[in-house]
């Protein structure tokens, strides 16, 4: 897959070609066989009466596309899996979704970088009272993992916020960028823990 966003007759989305010839991208690349990952006319999950009015980023690896969505009152990340049974968009968190123990309420927003590699998806999650925390979501297993966060300083160094890039994983362990206050950075190498939270918690009314 070659995924692009653009504007098509004023509705932007995010579009890509899948099957690509590359020996003859004369004909792979033709709008004829341009399909749409997403776009303002897409089933939102869990929020049957919303839609999409923008896209951020849209990293893919074998048929797995995972974007930034949005729209009024809410932003999520999701993917579709175009290799799986269910082709569906998926919801992997939405700003509906809590995960108690972490932070009060539900989440705020997205970091709008996700990261895609061994069927997993990574991005930053941010929550109530300045609440950062990068998040691993396994699609074959449906299971959530937090990757770190800024709950507890480093040394004496408050967090403020993280970045991570597209391939960031060394065997079991990853890099990760970190904002400090007094802007400030660094980057640290952490191993990915093996107890995962609950995907999702009850929509809030």
């Amino acid at each position: 897959m070659h995924p692009h966003r653009k504007f098509a007759e004023g509705k932007l989305g995010i579009y890509g070609w899948f099957g690509i010839d590359w020996a003859h991208p004369e004909q792979a690349f033709s709008e004829a066989r341009l399909q749409t990952v997403a776009d303002g006319k897409s089933i939102v999950p869990l929020l049957s009466e919303a839609k999409f009015d923008d896209f951020r980023s849209a990293p893919t690896q074998e048929g797995l596309t995972a974007f930034v969505g949005s729209g009024p009152g809410f932003s999520g990340i999701y993917y579709r899996d175009l290799k799986a049974a269910n082709t569906a968009i998926q919801p992997v968190v939405d700003t509906q979704c809590e995960l108690p123990g972490l932070f009060s309420g539900a989440f705020e927003r997205f970091g709008i970088f996700p990261a895609i590699f061994n069927r997993s998806i990574v991005f930053v999650g941010y929550g109530d009272g300045d609440y950062v925390g990068v998040f691993l979501y396994r699609i074959d297993r449906d299971e959530l993992f937090l990757l770190t966060d800024n709950r507890l300083p480093v040394g004496a160094k408050e967090i403020v916020d993280f970045e991570i890039a597209g391939h960031f994983l060394v065997r079991n362990r990853f890099a990760v960028s970190v904002q400090f206050s007094g802007n400030t950075y660094g980057v640290y190498l952490a191993t990915i823990p093996t107890r995962s939270f609950k995907r999702m918690a009850a929509p809030v009314p």
